[in-house]
């Protein structure tokens, strides 16, 4: 009795201790091979989310509402949801001491879906309609550079991200895919041309559509995951003195 008693309490510490958060590797702060494969071990409890650190699951993200206008064509999206991000994959950290800033290269498949409403002329094609979207894409790369500062709080030296840049990159347009339901009332005939205006204006779309969700995906991920790790872990266990 006494043994089984004993084993449990271990695994009840074990597995507290691992709620917790991921084991870190403590690194140089210019060791950016070490900060690369620490914050590889970090990242799915980052994707999952960390209760005790404030930070939640980082998919799906839920998003604000959109409106972009291209010339006489009006386009709203609303009840935004982007998933993907527990498949993202980091491929380069360079973190610069002197500058105080952190540059993160990334990348993810994206799946958006939500609600639109579209009215008036896309390259001189009519266009309405009103109902589900879905834009997905294989692999976006997002290489985002973040300005740090250090706080003390509690006695202990913690980070702090006062503001970021960013730039992406769709690598293959043939794999990124617009899905527009209910254009037209359902009409295919009349969606037809839209569908493949849709197809062969991707990059113009991206840009206007596309780009202010990138921008809010980042944003949040940046502030709620990224910012709320390095103020809940001091300075002292991310790095070697």
């Amino acid at each position: 009795m006494f043994k089984f008693y004993f084993l449990f309490v271990i695994y009840f510490v074990l597995t507290v201790s691992d709620a917790r958060g991921p084991t870190i590797t403590k690194c140089k702060d210019a060791d950016n091979d070490c900060i690369l494969k620490s914050a590889k071990a970090v990242l799915p409890y980052m994707v999952e989310g960390i209760p005790e650190y404030g930070i939640p699951p980082a998919t799906p993200i839920e998003l604000k509402s959109y409106s972009s206008q291209f010339d006489k064509f009006i386009f709203t999206l609303t009840n935004v949801k982007v998933n993907g991000l527990d498949k993202t994959e980091l491929i380069k950290i360079i973190r610069d001491p002197g500058a105080s800033t952190i540059e993160v290269v990334l990348q993810a498949p994206i799946l958006v879906k939500g609600n639109y409403e579209a009215h008036g002329e896309l390259l001189s094609v009519p266009i309405e309609g009103n109902g589900d979207f879905e834009i997905s894409v294989d692999n976006i790369v997002v290489d985002a550079t973040l300005k740090i500062e250090t706080l003390e709080k509690d006695g202990n030296k913690y980070y702090k991200i006062n503001d970021f840049t960013f730039k992406y990159e769709i690598t293959d347009y043939n794999k990124l895919n617009i899905i527009l339901n209910n254009l037209f009332d359902g009409d295919k005939e009349k969606a037809e041309p839209v569908n493949n205006i849709i197809n062969s204006s991707k990059p113009i779309l991206v840009a206007g559509i596309a780009e202010p969700i990138v921008k809010d995906v980042v944003d949040t991920v940046v502030y709620n995951h990224v910012d709320k790790f390095f103020q809940n872990v001091p300075v002292e266990e991310l790095e070697i003195a």
